[in-house]
């Protein structure tokens, strides 16, 4: 998919909402997490460059820490 497929070209704001566990779990878990929170959101302004204006915002919201 593409910026155009999804019907714009400009992105105002760009919000990182990563998690997939709460960190209770095994410690090795818990390191897929971490990885899953690093990864995420690069991965996600990197395909978002073009379309994010020069005056657009990202916003990261990690959840590791969730309890």
């Amino acid at each position: 998919m593409n910026w155009e497929q999804v019907g714009t070209s400009v992105i105002d704001i760009l919000v990182n909402s990563s998690g997939i566990e709460t960190i209770k779990d095994t410690i090795e878990k818990a390191f897929d997490i971490i990885a899953f929170n690093i990864k995420e959101p690069f991965y996600l302004i990197q395909q978002a460059l073009h379309p994010l204006r020069e005056q657009a915002r990202n916003i990261i919201f990690p959840y590791s820490s969730t309890i």
